[in-house]
């Protein structure tokens, strides 16, 4: 019975140490003058079959009520994004944007690198839908829809919760 507790024991704290592990390499906190600086370094968890993926990083100052989310897209079209939409369940939020740069990419296409605000509520709710949201990349009346796999989603969506969470607490 004491060599079974001890295995369950051990598989236990080794479970938890490997998804602790994975968080640590998911995001960095750094303290500063006026709070601590969180950054969930980029993943490809968006794409879409023509531009392929959508690659997301974010930033947030504990002192801020505010999420910097920066993201690159590969198009075949030099126009500037205007926004972003998130749609999750009940939840739709659209975002302008700031341009970061557009340049030249592989094979006659443009990557583009731009920077939104989103209120840390709202990206604290987007991560709590039920099912993976949609992102929605608007070019004046061009939208190009980004999707996530099921299973690519709910494994980000538990590290970006967890990471939230630690966030909340500090």
């Amino acid at each position: 019975m004491k060599k079974l507790l001890f295995i369950l024991l051990t598989l236990v704290a080794f479970s938890g140490s490997a998804y602790c592990q994975n968080i640590k390499k998911a995001y960095m906190a750094r303290q500063q003058e006026n709070g601590t600086l969180y950054f969930i370094v980029p993943q490809e968890v968006f794409s879409n079959k023509e531009n392929g993926p959508l690659t997301l990083d974010m930033v947030k100052l504990s002192t801020s009520d505010t999420v910097r989310l920066n993201f690159t897209v590969t198009c075949k079209d030099i126009s500037p994004v205007d926004s972003v939409s998130f749609e999750a369940s009940e939840i739709t939020t659209r975002v302008p944007v700031e341009k970061i740069f557009i340049r030249p990419a592989k094979k006659s296409a443009w990557e583009h690198r731009y920077s939104l605000l989103i209120p840390y509520q709202d990206m604290k709710d987007i991560f709590a839908a039920d099912r993976s949201p949609a992102v929605y990349v608007h070019s004046g009346a061009v939208e190009t829809r980004y999707v996530a796999k099921d299973k690519i989603w709910k494994g980000y969506s538990e590290k970006i919760r967890t990471i939230l969470s630690v966030m909340s607490a500090n």
